[in-house]
């Protein structure tokens, strides 16, 4: 009956996926009901404000023709059940309470106290309810989601592509391409369940990034945007062509180099200075929260990384690397991080290795 059950929610949290990179700030959802062994609803969350994953299954129970009543469902997240403010859908266990389900299995809790106490409602309502169906996966599935509430600040990945030595490009700066198309369709993956993509000035200077998502389907594209103590970009750079990119300087910037990056409808951000002068990383995150972004991918260079690193922000770090090597004149991944004893070295915890398409990725947490 375990694995019965693990089988519904595994398709329920599937279907949660199809969301990504489309519902923040809402979390990722989806549910499937299951009447005598077969689903016959299935749903997700597609954007915020539209219909939540629960109504689309019951949607699709009434498309088909199939009642739900005394039908089980599994949805990977508690279902909503009291309006607030910042809501723009109906409760969600109005219409499961409404719809005659009898059971429901929930993969883990929503942290989220404004939407009140789901489970809790519903079981008050006569329906059964059991709760933690692959909750591990089911909390991983919703990692940003669940930072952002707890914490209020985005949830932030650092992503390094490296050569199998750990450079990020050879003595002469060049780093096109380390990777493979396969790998960095893996990051434009990236790009697309993050609601920002951060660079250091550097990177802009040297590389000239688009920062968009290109090389697979988005519903969206991810804020653009360069970290630059001294607004040394130019204006004329890739990430601008678009309007909406991020300049993140500090409070003393020159108003004449500000008001010719305005021009190209580039937001300037002013943000406080670390203790090494240059633009602290835990101001930049809680300014991009009250902007209404959520997550953030950092994606170089070394010394934006280790500015991350030193100060703490970073929840996940993903390496990709390339089986090539540059040498020792290369371009370090993390500059800036000098240690004279290993026992004062930054700790991680891997928690995932695979191989694709030549590429080893690399999943860890920093231990803070």
């Amino acid at each position: 009956m375990k694995n019965t059950h693990e089988k519904f929610m595994s398709a329920a949290i599937a279907l949660a996926r199809k969301g990504e990179g489309s519902v923040s700030p809402n979390p990722l959802v989806g549910a499937v009901i299951v009447k005598k062994g077969a689903i016959i609803g299935r749903g997700w969350h597609k954007a915020s404000g539209l219909p939540h994953a629960e109504i689309e299954a019951l949607k699709d129970c009434e498309r088909k023709g199939k009642s739900p009543h005394g039908a089980t469902m599994y949805v990977n997240l508690e279902p909503c059940a009291r309006d607030h403010a910042e809501k723009r859908t109906p409760p969600c266990c109005d219409s499961i309470i409404k719809s005659g389900i009898a059971e429901v299995f929930i993969g883990c809790e929503d942290p989220n106290p404004k939407v009140g106490k789901g489970a809790e409602v519903l079981g008050k309502n006569g329906i059964k309810v059991k709760k933690g169906i692959l909750k591990d996966r089911c909390r991983e599935l919703n990692e940003m989601f669940f930072k952002n509430v707890k914490t209020g600040l985005p949830f932030v990945i650092l992503k390094l592509s490296a050569s199998a030595d750990g450079k990020i490009a050879t003595r002469t700066g060049n780093s096109k391409w380390i990777g493979n198309i396969s790998q960095r369709k893996m990051a434009h993956m990236l790009r697309k369940k993050c609601d920002a993509v951060l660079v250091g000035s550097e990177t802009v200077r040297k590389d000239n990034p688009s920062l968009d998502v290109r090389l697979v389907k988005a519903p969206r594209q991810p804020v653009r945007i360069v970290a630059d103590t001294g607004l040394s970009v130019s204006p004329e750079a890739k990430m601008f062509e678009e309007k909406g990119a991020i300049v993140a300087t500090g409070t003393d910037a020159k108003k004449e180099k500000i008001k010719k990056l305005e021009k190209k409808g580039v937001e300037i951000l002013r943000v406080k200075k670390n203790s090494r002068g240059k633009i602290s990383m835990r101001d930049l995150m809680k300014k991009l929260s009250v902007n209404g972004i959520k997550s953030v991918l950092i994606e170089g260079g070394g010394k934006i990384a280790a500015s991350a690193l030193k100060e703490k922000i970073v929840d996940k770090m993903i390496f990709f690397y390339s089986p090539v090597i540059i040498g020792g004149d290369g371009t370090d991944m993390v500059s800036g991080m000098e240690t004279a004893l290993v026992k004062n070295a930054k700790k991680l915890i891997f928690k995932k290795t695979t191989m694709k398409d030549g590429t080893i990725v690399v999943e860890a947490k920093p231990e803070f």
